[in-house]
C-alpha cells in the first residue's frame, strides 16, 4: 500500500532488499489530486530494481463513499471525525480484493508508531484490519511500525532510494484526533467492506 510518502518507500525497500518482488499499490479514493506523484516516485524505486517492482493504480471511491461519506455526519455525531479509518478499510478491501483474484498472501503499509496521532495508524484500528484481513487468507503486515524516523530514513537511503517523498494530497488528509471510538467504528463498518469485496470475488469468478 503506496503512497510515494517517506514510510511506504521504507517498506517497499525493507522487501526489495530481502529479494522480494513487490507491487506498488496506491489507492484513488475520489477526494485526491497529484496521483501522478506516488507514480514518479514508483518508477524511480522500479528503475533501481529492475524486474522486481511495479505501480498499479486501484480505484476505492465508490467503497470510500459508503463507508465514510454516505453516513459522515451521523458518523461525526456518533464517533467523532474518523473518515480516515474508513478510507483506510476502503483501501484495504480493494486490496485484499485484488490479492485474492492474483493469489498474493500479503499485503503491507508503512505504518509507523510515531503517527499515532493519525487514527487509522493506531493500535486499535490495526487491531480491526489484521484480524480482517486475516478472515480472507491474507497477512496484513507493517514492517516498519516500531522504527523511529532516523531508522525508516536509514532504510530508504541504504536501498538508495530518494529520500523525497513524493504523494497525492487529499481532502481529508492530516485528521489528527484523539479518539476513544476507533475500535468500534471500525468494526461497525466491516460488514460494508465484507459485502463489497464477497461480490467482488463473486463477480471476478
Amino acid at each position: 500500500m503506496f503512497s510515494g510518502g517517506m514510510d511506504s518507500t521504507a517498506t517497499a525497500a525493507r522487501y526489495l532488499q530481502n529479494g522480494y518482488s513487490v507491487l506498488l499499490v496506491t489507492f484513488d479514493n475520489g477526494a485526491q489530486r497529484g496521483l501522478d506523484e506516488p507514480r514518479a516516485k514508483a518508477e524511480l524505486i522500479a528503475k533501481k530494481y529492475k524486474g522486481r517492482c511495479e505501480w498499479k493504480l486501484l480505484e476505492c471511491v465508490f467503497l470510500f463513499h459508503e463507508i465514510a461519506i454516505e453516513n459522515l455526519e451521523e458518523d461525526i455525531k456518533k464517533f467523532g471525525n474518523l473518515v480516515c479509518c474508513g478510507c483506510k478499510l476502503a483501501m484495504l478491501s480493494e486490496a485484499i480484493i485484488y490479492c485474492k483474484k492474483h493469489e498474493i498472501k500479503t499485503i503491507a503499509d508503512g505504518f509507523e508508531k510515531g503517527q499515532i496521532y493519525y487514527p487509522e495508524q493506531t493500535p486499535e484500528y490495526i487491531a480491526v484490519a489484521d484480524d480482517f484481513a486475516g478472515q480472507f487468507g491474507i497477512n496484513y503486515l507493517h514492517p516498519i511500525y516500531e522504527m523511529n524516523a532516523g531508522q525508516i530514513e536509514n532504510l530508504v537511503r541504504n536501498a538508495g532510494l530518494p529520500l523525497e517523498p513524493k504523494q497525492s494530497t487529499c481532502l481529508f488528509g492530516l485528521n489528527r484526533v484523539s479518539n476513544k471510538n476507533i475500535e468500534e467504528y471500525t468494526r461497525s463498518k466491516l460488514n460494508i467492506a465484507r459485502h463489497h469485496i464477497e461480490n467482488a470475488l463473486i463477480k471476478g469468478g
